[in-house]
């Protein structure tokens, strides 16, 4: 696996529409570990960790999948707006 970015993945949001988050480097990760309030299932992690470790960026996509999945997409918009991360609404009406 490459020690570069980007990493995320497709998710499903609370009211049922499809994202595509990519983070696009360390920077941005970090911006929005920030902007989510540093959440517990990140404890641990970083940008090194998650793009060399394949369990462990399997074990991230997971939790980020979980996370979005509780949250309607405008809030995902809202709190990774500025952090450098790239969100694409793929069913966009």
């Amino acid at each position: 696996m490459s020690d570069s970015g980007p990493i995320g993945g497709t998710y499903l949001t609370e009211d049922d529409r499809h994202l595509v988050v990519s983070i696009p480097g360390a920077l941005a990760f970090e911006a929005m570990r920030d902007a989510m309030g540093d959440p517990v299932w990140l404890v641990g992690a970083t940008w090194q960790i998650l793009t060399t470790n394949d369990y462990k960026r399997g074990r991230f996509d997971d939790a980020l999948g979980a996370w979005v999945v509780r949250q309607p997409v405008d809030r995902v918009l809202e709190v990774l707006d500025g952090t450098g991360v790239t969100i694409t609404v793929v069913d966009d009406d």
